[in-house]
């Protein structure tokens, strides 16, 4: 079901969210890009508080673009918390503050799941990653330029992608258990 999950975290595994401002004092850890060393000033900054374990803070370097999804996404019973933050992507292991997966940079403009799946679908402009127990998966290139109209149905991703050369939009699908393009609108 599309949408199905969005900010619907674990709460029996752990609690999560998206903070203001940290009080003075708060120590938190960092997580960026691999290799980018500059401090970025537009910090996302998420609370997590796992069953069990201690309450820390992490601080979540943005994409450069300004533009896309910012929240906190689960899919299935894990710990495990997918935090995008304008065209960034990461992957969180609530319990291990420094499992942290850089999953992508490119702007994610929207984000479906499938609860029983335990899938958590990033949609970008022109592909999507897939986020599952064990993983994640990239597309290849499904579109020209957009993606709209977004869902998952049993195993099934559905859109419209745009396609330039036909100056129309066009159905896009996908089987995520084969992970195998059925049709897209990109050669």
């Amino acid at each position: 079901m599309a949408n199905e999950g969005l900010q619907a975290l674990n709460e029996k595994e752990y609690a999560a969210e998206v903070v203001p401002v940290l009080a003075p004092g708060v120590e938190m850890v960092v997580h960026r890009r691999k290799g980018d060393k500059r401090f970025n000033p537009s910090l996302l900054l998420v609370r997590f508080a796992p069953v069990g374990g201690p309450e820390w803070f992490g601080a979540f370097a943005r994409g450069g673009f300004g533009i896309g999804v910012e929240g906190l996404f689960a899919a299935g019973a894990r710990r495990e918390c997918y935090v995008l933050a304008l065209g960034s992507a990461y992957a969180v292991r609530v319990d291990r503050p420094q499992d942290v997966s850089f999953i992508g940079g490119d702007p994610v403009g929207d984000v479906v799941s499938s609860l029983e799946r335990g899938w958590v679908v990033m949609v970008s402009l022109t592909d999507i990653v897939l986020c599952q127990p064990g993983g994640t998966w990239t597309s290849p290139r499904i579109s020209y330029s957009a993606l709209r109209n977004s869902r998952v149905t049993g195993n099934l991703f559905e859109a419209e992608g745009w396609s330039a050369p036909h100056n129309a939009w066009l159905p896009v699908k996908i089987d995520l258990d084969r992970k195998e393009c059925i049709c897209a609108a990109f050669p």
